[in-house]
C-alpha cells in the first residue's frame, strides 16, 4: 500500500499548479520532490483517500517450467528450468548476514536528471 507517483518537480511552477501532501504547504515543497497522484481529484493527497494497493503481491501468481530430454546412445542429458513470474519483493534494509542495503544513496540527480550507479 503507498501512494502512486508521477516523477518528480521540476520546477516551483508544477508545485503551485499540482495538488500536494495534505501535512504539507506549497512553499515546503521544493523541486526535486516527488510528486503524488491525487486519486480522487479533490486537490489534495492524502492517506485516506488517495492511499492505494500499489505494484504485485509478493506471492507470485504464475509458475512455470521446463523439462528437456535427450539420449543418444550411453549418453543423455537432462535439463530442467523453473521459475515464478508476476510478483514484487521489496529489499531493503539489513540483512541477515549484516550487509545494509544502501538504496537509497542511488537517487535521482537534478543536476543530471539520471540515476546514480556504484
Amino acid at each position: 500500500m503507498g501512494f502512486i507517483t508521477d516523477g518528480l518537480y521540476q520546477s516551483d511552477e508544477a508545485i503551485i499548479d499540482s495538488p500536494t501532501l495534505a501535512h504539507l504547504s506549497k512553499d515546503q515543497i521544493r523541486p526535486g520532490d516527488i510528486r503524488y497522484v491525487d486519486l480522487n481529484k479533490d486537490g489534495k493527497i492524502d492517506k485516506a483517500q488517495d492511499y492505494t494497493f500499489i505494484g504485485n503481491s509478493n506471492l507470485p501468481e504464475l509458475f512455470y517450467g521446463l523439462s528437456l530430454g535427450a539420449t543418444w546412445r550411453n549418453f543423455d542429458l537432462s535439463v530442467f528450468f523453473q521459475g515464478a513470474a508476476i510478483t514484487d519483493v521489496f529489499l531493503s534494509g539489513v540483512y541477515g548476514n549484516g550487509h545494509v542495503d544502501a538504496t537509497i544513496l542511488h537517487a535521482l540527480s537534478m543536476e543530471t536528471e539520471t540515476h546514480h550507479t556504484s
